[in-house]
């Protein structure tokens, strides 16, 4: 008799379950898990999890571990039809709470409240070589946006770091493919699941920590027909690929930081690891107490402005107020789409955020200052409001395509050439329609010394931004002198640009 997923209800086996959970606990100490931001998980709604899938999907018992600890819920996995070929294979599957990966059955789960986990970029990324390690391959795969939408479930963005080097590749997949192996893999099962070959300790993964970062819940339409409009779900898709690409970049930098502050001994057999994983014969060279990390200057740089901006933003008071910038505040209602979602760069502390929240746009700030975004979030909380906040350095966050409706750009001051890396994402983030509210500084501020970077490369005129932002249609844009009176770092007459521009 034919086993049919969709028709079977796929109850959840408790004591297989209490048993898995056992496991994990014992196998705590090898994998070290980390978690970051799991309450958002807690709750009796059913909520379906979109995930980076690593090597060979390792990290589900620290995940199950994870959710059960922190969230007190179980965790229902979507896996693929494969290992669910035979009865023996579902019978051991039932007790890591595992479920075959049809539509049917998503909506079955999430309907009646269960966590349901996914990972959309499936064997592709599962099976990927070192090259594409933490490369979403998203692309087509939008299930679980329609099962999300039909079931009125939220989508849940999840980062996970680490699990990309439980292997170290040792024969690539086109030398798998030339062999007599990768022949028989071909023909039994399609290019789906030609794999390179991995080794770890013999068979099993190597001992590499795991960080789980889990983002903010993207809520659906209220209305499950829109399950069926491709605009809605090519929306909706892009939004939980760019929240779960963010995440992956926020997890990266977080791991090396959480790397260099490790006690020497810990802190060189973690590396040693990665570099195995990453087919380096290199050994780090051993460092005493007080040697700083080795890392490249971009990285160096980065964790140097974090730490000026956590200082700027560590005290009880807001360096540049809590009302909004004068400019944004005059142009925001007139020029962006009503409602729609608005991306904040260089947020900082959240004025900006907070005030578009209060007219009814959803609002993204991102930051590379943590500290600064926790009083973004206690403002929008003061205020009755909601805000989503990431923390990202802008020379590695990843703005998505065709992702939002209007995106601000207030005092975001960063060297030229990634200014230009910047406003070229710009133009390609912006959906049609979708407009740019900037304002900055111009190299004549340098004359003025009322506020703003001292370096001129930082500075921004209009002729270069025209340049930089090809592709929009500026319907404001204006060099002028004007007062600026934004806390106790900007005060007084101050030479600006500003620029409303519009995508086509």
């Amino acid at each position: 008799m034919t086993f049919d997923p969709d028709a079977y209800d796929w109850p959840l086996d408790e004591r297989g379950y209490a048993r898995t959970l056992e496991l994990a606990a014992r196998l705590r100490p090898y994998f070290r898990p980390r978690y970051f931001g799991f309450e958002r998980l807690r709750g009796a709604r059913g909520m379906i999890i979109a995930a980076n899938h690593g090597l060979f999907g390792h990290e589900l018992l620290p995940l199950l571990l994870g959710a059960h600890e922190i969230a007190h819920r179980t965790l229902r996995t979507l896996s693929d039809r494969v290992l669910f070929a035979t009865a023996l294979q579902r019978r051991a599957l039932r007790p890591v709470g595992s479920c075959h990966g049809t539509p049917a059955v998503a909506h079955k789960l999430l309907t009646r409240g269960e966590l349901v986990y996914t990972c959309p970029g499936g064997a592709r990324e599962a099976l990927a070589p070192a090259a594409e390690r933490y490369r979403l391959a998203w692309e087509g795969h939008t299930g679980f946006v329609r099962s999300a939408i039909r079931a009125g479930a939220p989508i849940v963005p999840m980062a996970i770091i680490g699990i990309d080097e439980t292997y170290r590749e040792v024969v690539t997949r086109e030398e798998v493919r030339a062999s007599p192996l990768g022949a028989l893999i071909l023909r039994l099962f399609g290019e789906k699941y030609l794999t390179p070959i991995h080794l770890g300790v013999g068979l099993l993964p190597l001992p590499q920590a795991l960080t789980f970062h889990c983002g903010v819940p993207i809520e659906v339409p209220a209305n499950p027909s829109l399950a069926d409009d491709p605009r809605t779900v090519a929306r909706l898709h892009e939004r939980a690929r760019a929240a779960t690409a963010a995440l992956i970049q926020q997890g990266l930098a977080e791991r090396e930081e959480h790397l260099a502050a490790l006690p020497p001994r810990e802190r060189f057999a973690n590396e040693l690891l990665l570099r195995f994983a990453a087919g380096s014969t290199e050994v780090p060279a051993a460092r005493r107490p007080c040697d700083g990390p080795r890392r490249n200057p971009r990285r160096r740089r980065a964790r140097g402005e974090r730490h000026v901006w956590d200082e700027r933003y560590a005290g009880p008071e807001f360096a540049y107020g809590t009302e909004p910038n004068d400019f944004l505040a005059a142009t925001a209602e007139r020029y962006l789409p009503a409602g729609g979602e608005v991306l904040s760069l260089a947020e900082g502390e959240g004025r900006n955020a907070v005030f578009l929240a209060r007219r009814g746009f959803r609002v993204t700030g991102v930051d590379g200052s943590s500290v600064g975004l926790a009083k973004a979030r206690d403002l929008a909380a003061k205020h009755g409001v909601a805000i989503e906040t990431i923390v990202s350095d802008l020379s590695v966050f990843d703005l998505g395509v065709a992702r939002w409706d209007g995106i601000v750009s207030i005092w975001c001051h960063t060297p030229s050439a990634l200014r230009e890396r910047l406003h070229r994402q710009v133009v390609g983030a912006l959906r049609p329609g979708g407009v740019l509210i900037l304002e900055s500084y111009t190299p004549e501020q340098l004359g003025y010394g009322t506020g703003g970077p001292s370096s001129p490369d930082m500075l921004l005129s209009l002729d270069t931004a025209r340049r930089e932002l090809a592709g929009l249609d500026f319907v404001v844009g204006e060099e002028k002198a004007r007062d600026v009176h934004e806390g106790k770092f900007h005060g007084g007459t101050s030479a600006v640009v500003q620029i409303v521009a519009r995508k086509p």
